[in-house]
């Protein structure tokens, strides 16, 4: 909800938001989904292996979700967003790196 009340009160349309806002809710969810799955839940930190498998799957993999709807929605909208390349990677690091830091705080 917070990512559609930004994008929309900015500069995005409302089909643009909608877009980032579900790409954010789905890196969320794929996230969880897999930690769970696969890094030991909620004790991902009680093993080295889990913690690497966190950060594969929570930090690295389900952020490519988020960076990819995002910056192609952006593109669509926009109609050939310049630098994508360099968009999705500014975009994916942000938030693999917020997962990172954010996960154990």
């Amino acid at each position: 909800m917070g990512a559609f009340v930004v994008n929309v009160s900015t500069a995005g349309s409302a089909a643009t938001s909608l877009a980032i806002a579900a790409g954010n809710t789905l890196e969320g969810l794929l996230g969880a989904y897999l930690v769970d799955r696969y890094a030991n839940g909620t004790r991902a930190f009680d093993h080295a292996q889990d913690v690497f498998k966190f950060a594969a799957l929570a930090a690295l993999l389900s952020s490519i979700v988020s960076a990819t709807i995002g910056v192609g929605s952006s593109r669509s909208a926009v109609r050939g967003v310049a630098d994508f390349d360099s968009i999705w990677l500014t975009w994916w690091l942000g938030d693999a790196t917020g997962a990172l830091i954010v996960a154990r705080s």
